[in-house]
């Protein structure tokens, strides 16, 4: 089962350059066509290419080993290459995609203070943003956002001091030496010159994004009329289940607490196009919780988080409660964790605000059975698609429930699943040491800033998310400044550094590319405990080796490996006794 998220990166360079991206680009199709075992995707970058791989399948040294044979192999990679020769090693097949698009007033605010910066008319910043051809570069920051190379230097201008809190929909931005395209509403920095009504991002299309890594686009000037309708806001993309709507096995929402949503073992394959695995915060948690109630172990759950939720059951099912420490009670029953319970109609579970941990699972047989969107079940609030609608749950919604593989027999007692107490994510009131990987920029931090960051305990501070954890403490000297980054890959459990020199863990919706350095990554069979972490909570990071790593992931798989075939043995002997 997809435990954590293992990458390597292959740099074939430092500077964002064309001539890197098109090799960068050359090798994403040469390792697609080679099909290594146990490679689970690959991001294209602007100088490097991210390979997510599962350690359960294939070693780091035995992956490494062919990645270096293709890297060797691959056209314009064997040796330095010039621009023309790069360029050749491109997709010379791609079409070009034109994107119309409105200059200026209400739909490019920004266009005069570039012009102003670059100490051109508004017209010529118009012509020459409309004259080049570009080439998508990466895609990344949201699903579907084309990073473009190929713009004119000239009317370059830096991000915006204070970005804005909701950016249009279909927004055409610069921001440096770049420009791109708002897929949909959302905050960001960039300035916006224009405005185009094509839809770049649908998540009921697959590939979802219209470009990809290596498309070719070109600007043309257009007049509103000529448009047709804006994208307006995110996507309301996931069930056709309303609130009120009843089905033969349904859970209705009373109360979700601070924040519900419907989550499972995430997505795959589709970081390429900017869109994130999501799922579970606490993938551990998920597959204990499923054991209990006979479903396969990534089966979409609720992921409750900070508790204080309640929920009507609608027809009989079987429940259990995993994850933060909580008090379950259903209908004045209390509810063990990991023990699977029966529920009749008009049953009612509560929970209370947790005492340890973050996020509650409430598991149910059968799973809730919310349409798939892009291969998963999960919510992903930041553009609105997958879960119920798209969207946290809210009091009366009612979730569809999928048909239960099994029934706890009346009359048999209750099987807990016995967990070892260190597959509890119970951090509150405690330092939670974490097995960290020196990585990414590692070695381009100073040395007192590396071993500061190990030497200290680092805070969860309250403006944290699903996206990461932003950390608390005295921060890094010097922050992240004069590293010289240029944007690439991000895993789930990377520490990245902002300029103000306080690390940001990434969690499960973490963006696919990220502009800031990292000092490494959390190594994976650890991520259901930063998925618990608490603002308050204290963090300290402890390096490993990838060796040690990937022992400490394969010891977890076989533990819950274990779980697995004792709970499926149980079942079975309550079926037979009930059966006699």
């Amino acid at each position: 089962m997809p435990l954590g998220d293992a990458a390597v990166a292959i740099e074939l360079g430092r500077t964002m350059d064309p001539v890197t991206n098109a090799r960068i680009h050359a090798l994403d199709r040469a390792l697609t066509q080679a099909d290594l075992p146990g490679v689970v995707e690959l991001v294209p970058t602007y100088r490097s290419l991210l390979v997510h791989y599962d350690p359960l399948v294939v070693a780091y040294e035995e992956l490494g080993a062919g990645l270096r044979g293709i890297v060797a192999r691959a056209p314009g990679n064997a040796l330095p290459v010039n621009a023309t020769e790069a360029e050749a090693s491109a997709d010379a097949s791609a079409a070009v995609v034109e994107v119309p698009v409105v200059y200026g007033g209400e739909w490019g605010p920004d266009l005069a203070d570039v012009a102003r910066h670059a100490g051109l008319s508004e017209e010529e910043v118009v012509r020459r943003h409309a004259a080049g051809e570009y080439r998508v570069a990466m895609l990344g920051f949201a699903p579907g956002f084309p990073y473009l190379m190929g713009m004119d230097p000239a009317i370059a201008c830096p991000r915006l001091a204070t970005p804005r809190v909701r950016v249009p929909g279909g927004s055409v931005g610069i921001a440096d030496t770049q420009t791109g395209i708002y897929p949909f509403a959302m905050p960001g920095g960039w300035r916006l010159i224009g405005r185009t009504a094509l839809s770049l991002f649908d998540p009921l299309r697959d590939p979802p994004a219209l470009l990809r890594p290596g498309s070719k686009v070109r600007f043309v000037p257009a007049e509103p009329r000529s448009l047709g309708t804006f994208p307006t806001a995110a996507l309301p993309v996931g069930t056709a289940s309303g609130a009120g709507a009843l089905s033969a096995r349904s859970l209705r929402v009373i109360d979700p607490g601070l924040l519900a949503t419907v989550q499972d073992g995430g997505r795959r394959g589709y970081q390429r196009y900017g869109v994130p695995p999501s799922g579970a915060a606490d993938g551990v948690a998920l597959a204990v919780g499923n054991l209990a109630v006979g479903n396969e172990p990534l089966s979409a759950a609720i992921e409750v988080t900070a508790g204080a939720a309640e929920f009507e059951f609608i027809a009989p099912s079987l429940l259990a409660i995993t994850g933060a420490t909580v008090e379950a009670v259903l209908s004045g029953r209390p509810v063990p964790p990991a023990t699977p319970l029966d529920a009749g109609p008009g049953d009612r579970l509560r929970l209370s605000l947790p005492t340890a941990g973050l996020r509650a699972y409430v598991c149910l047989a059968g799973g809730v059975a919310v349409p798939e969107v892009l291969g998963s079940r999960s919510t992903y609030l930041p553009a609105g698609f997958g879960g119920f609608e798209g969207r946290a749950l809210r009091g009366g919604d009612v979730l569809p429930l999928g048909s239960a593989r099994a029934r706890h027999p009346r009359g048999a007692e209750p099987v807990r699943i016995d967990l070892p107490g260190d597959l509890f994510s119970a951090t509150t009131g405690r330092t939670l040491e974490l097995p960290f990987l020196p990585g990414g920029q590692w070695d381009d931090f100073p040395l007192d800033a590396r071993q500061a960051f190990l030497d200290r305990s680092w805070r969860v501070s309250h403006q944290s998310d699903r996206i990461g954890l932003r950390l608390e403490g005295e921060p890094l000297d010097g922050g992240s400044a004069g590293i010289g980054f240029v944007s690439d890959g991000t895993v789930t459990g990377a520490i990245q550094v902002a300029g103000d020199g306080l690390p940001i863990a990434l969690l499960i919706d973490r963006q696919t590319t990220g502009g800031y350095p990292k000092l490494g990554a959390i190594a994976s069979v650890a991520l259901h405990l930063l998925g618990q972490a608490q603002p308050g909570d204290e963090l300290a990071f402890r390096p490993v080796s990838i060796e040690e790593a990937h022992r400490a992931l394969r010891a977890l798989d076989d533990r819950l490996g274990q779980l697995v075939g004792a709970r499926r043995a149980v079942m079975r002997v309550q079926r037979a006794d009930t059966a006699r």
